[in-house]
């Protein structure tokens, strides 16, 4: 019998994890988005963030009274002096690598830029808080490199993981999943039958092997070398016989019990 690890979703997708909550009565837009795990909260993956508001923006959520949170990595692939622009109504902030750079919190419908920032290729936290108080909500977050054109930063440099462990289905409880990947080596830990790897949150992938061992502590499978290893990844263990893979795993929409 062999084996094979077939990769059935990526954990990394484009655009920002977006948090949205209504505003309590008596609570402050600062206290709700400093403290949203307390609160009842509706997510979703925003492509970019360029929204105008006349309706409620997502069911649950109230126009008139409601906070935002936008969460993930900014991928900068030209190195360079960039700035950062907001027009929120009626207010938001942003944040890169946990940095204040624009403050536009009580700014209506102003566009609000950020000092000038250098910035080496790569990925860079990024946070974006908003909230809205009346019949209309609006917020735009842009930037401009150099001396070219402003314009809304686009989905190809926005990014956010599903989970912070690489998810391995189809593998028999009593087996022993190692992940070894320069730095670190981890091994998973089952919960419900599926073999989770923490990894944690990070803004590069590994690069590595994943090793398969069964009850008796003998090796049944390693991978080929793998580039691109990102928390939230999810694969599936086939096994074949005669020549012919058992996909017996079930696909399956996952909702993360890993965050």
């Amino acid at each position: 019998m062999s084996y094979l690890l077939v990769k059935l979703r990526s954990g990394i997708v484009q655009g920002l994890r977006g948090i949205y909550a209504n505003i309590c009565d008596g609570c402050s837009p600062d206290k709700v988005i400093k403290d949203l795990n307390k609160y009842p909260t509706y997510e979703r993956i925003d492509k970019y963030i360029d929204f105008v508001w006349f309706d409620d923006p997502i069911s649950g959520v109230d126009l008139r009274r409601f906070v935002a949170k936008w969460e993930g990595f900014l991928v900068v692939r030209k190195p360079g002096i960039y700035r950062f622009f907001m027009e929120a109504d009626i207010g938001g902030r942003l944040y890169i690598d946990g940095r204040l750079v624009i403050d536009a919190w009580n700014k209506t419908l102003q566009k609000v830029w950020s000092d000038r920032i250098e910035f080496k290729a790569g990925a860079y936290r990024i946070d974006i808080h908003y909230y809205n108080t009346t019949p209309f909500g609006k917020i735009s977050v842009g930037w401009q490199r150099n001396d070219e054109v402003a314009a809304i930063i686009p989905p190809e440099n926005l990014f956010t993981l599903t989970g912070s462990s690489v998810i391995i289905t189809n593998v028999h409880k009593s087996y022993r999943i190692i992940l070894v990947a320069e730095p670190i080596i981890k091994e998973a830990v089952f919960k419900g039958g599926i073999a989770f790897i923490p990894i944690g949150m990070r803004k590069e992938p590994l690069s590595g092997y994943i090793y398969v061992y069964d009850h008796k502590n003998n090796i049944i499978y390693r991978s080929p070398y793998i580039e691109d290893i990102w928390p939230g990844d999810i694969y599936s263990l086939e096994y074949q016989i005669n020549d012919i893979y058992n996909v017996s795993s079930i696909y399956f929409n996952y909702v993360s019990a890993d965050s």
